[in-house]
């Protein structure tokens, strides 16, 4: 028997048919409904002529037709690639034509979005539509009504492709981080182990979206257990609150910005939330400030935080609740089935309080990257080690500390930004000369990009000229929040733009 996503829906269904596996707002899913729905569309897809290791792509906000997609797309063999739906056109463009996606299901809202793209995406040949759509063929539910909901009993390995998700990269475009169902099943039950009670795993509220690797595992990981699991179709306080009244979750997985946001909700006294018992934080650095908030907003819940990449399927570490406080800014030690070594410049490992790079080793570790086998060899060690890119240190209890990052990525509202990626649009600017970004620190979003920026002689360049520039070109999360002007950057001998001297004049927010 091979462990793959579709064998672990229908063992579900076998086992809980009637319990609800999903809450959304189209109304609840019992897991008999999303085997059967699952099955409907992997049938469809083979009618289609989509099956092993052919991409599908996703541009969908968190809804079930999402979690069936997931589950459809593995049962036939193929490969799903989550979407994020705000990035712009050009860069949904380049994720499309890169994954050699040959259809994509997209929400109705996204129709003009998936119009653009047509001309500059050859090999997209299948569009299907939830809610309606721009092509005359059949939408995605006329699709599931006239196909059979037998199991479509293709073959599948435990270690094929599953996923393809997109991530930042370091050499200026995203990488596709190869995740296999052997990935996906063990980073389950990673979590599952994590605390040795998986009761409260069983009611989970996801307010993340599930295009990102911790949204997507999380709904797994309650998946698999038979669990019921909220959807939040897109994070809003009050709408949050509600659902957490009316489902009484007992869990949920947070980033810091949607923790800032609560925090700031005038009406948060007005809803009851003592159902939750666990709140995960994790995405992005976590400031001690911000997780002792999660104690005032959720006073009766544990807090667990939680570190993670892509690459590891999400899950790496984690800090128990009961260790909170007397190891706060810690991430913890090593989920059961995942090693962790901090390296040094030399390749060995670092002693405790040295710091160095962070490397990770377990099933639930990536195949690699995607057509990218120079970015997948310089990412392994010898003997299976991922280097994650992060800097940290362990104490003397082995206990880790994420004290930086390696590469100069900007982290807001759980978003990865890579700077190179936003300073090529900046030097795009017809006025602008040189360019450099970094992040600064935001109490929303835990991060804004400021771009520090030199004009062309004779120029004259205005703050606001810069963000708009930018706002027609990216997405929102990556353009810069505010502009500095300076008559040149610090360069190394080497020509190289000092970030850290930037960081050190530039990198104050602003009063």
């Amino acid at each position: 028997m091979e462990l793959t996503l579709g064998w672990m829906i229908r063992r579900a269904a076998w086992k809980h048919p009637q319990e609800t596996a999903l809450v959304c707002e189209t109304g609840r899913v019992t897991y008999a409904d999303l085997e059967e729905r699952s099955n409907r569309l992997a049938n469809a897809l083979k009618g289609l002529g989509l099956g092993r290791n052919d991409k599908v792509a996703l541009l969908l906000q968190n809804c079930r037709q999402f979690i069936e997609a997931v589950f459809g797309i593995a049962k036939t063999g193929a490969v799903c690639v989550p979407l994020n739906y705000r990035l712009k056109a050009g860069e949904l463009e380049y994720i499309l034509n890169h994954s050699d996606s040959r259809a994509i299901i997209y929400q109705a809202d996204f129709g003009s979005a998936v119009e653009s793209l047509l001309p500059k995406t050859p090999q997209l040949k299948h569009l299907l539509a939830v809610g309606g759509g721009i092509n005359s063929g059949p939408g995605y539910e006329d699709l599931l009504a006239g196909s059979t909901p037998a199991d479509p009993a293709a073959e599948v390995k435990e270690n094929d492709l599953a996923s393809l998700i997109y991530t930042a990269g370091t050499t200026g475009s995203p990488k596709g981080v190869m995740l296999t169902h052997k990935n996906h099943l063990w980073s389950c039950v990673n979590s599952m182990l994590r605390e040795g009670d998986y009761r409260r795993e069983l009611n989970v509220i996801t307010p993340i979206p599930v295009f990102h690797v911790a949204g997507f595992q999380r709904c797994l990981i309650t998946l698999y257990l038979g669990g019921k699991n909220t959807l939040v179709r897109q994070f809003e306080p009050g709408r949050f609150l509600t659902l957490v009244e009316q489902e009484k979750p007992t869990a949920t997985f947070m980033v810091p910005t949607l923790v800032a946001m609560l925090s700031r909700f005038p009406d948060l006294e007005r809803f009851d939330r003592s159902s939750l018992s666990c709140v995960m934080v994790g995405a992005a650095p976590s400031p001690v400030k911000l997780l002792r908030e999660i104690r005032s907003i959720f006073p009766g819940a544990e807090v667990i935080h939680i570190y993670g990449l892509t690459e590891a399927c999400a899950t790496v570490s984690y800090l128990p609740a009961r260790e909170f406080t007397a190891r706060m800014g810690s991430v913890g030690k090593g989920y059961i089935n995942t090693e962790i070594r901090v390296v040094n410049e030399s390749g060995g490992d670092a002693g405790p309080g040295q710091a160095g790079e962070i490397a990770v080793r377990g099933p639930n570790v990536m195949a690699g990257y995607y057509k990218n086998p120079g970015a997948t060899a310089e990412a392994f060690l010898d003997g299976g080690w991922v280097r994650t890119g992060d800097l940290g240190r362990f104490d003397r209890d082995g206990y880790l500390y994420v004290v930086d990052r390696k590469k100069d990525v900007i982290i807001s509202g759980g978003e990865n930004i890579f700077c190179p990626e936003v300073e090529a649009v900046l030097l795009e600017f017809e006025k602008i000369a040189e360019a450099a970004v970094i992040g600064v620190p935001d109490e929303l979003w835990g991060e804004t990009v400021r771009a520090v920026v030199v004009p062309k002689p004779g120029a004259t360049v205005t703050e606001q000229e810069v963000i708009d520039f930018c706002g027609a070109r990216l997405a929102g999360f990556k353009r810069p929040r505010s502009v500095v002007v300076v008559d040149s950057l610090p360069m190394s001998g080497s020509n190289k733009i000092l970030k850290g001297v930037l960081r050190e004049r530039y990198g104050r927010p602003k009063n």
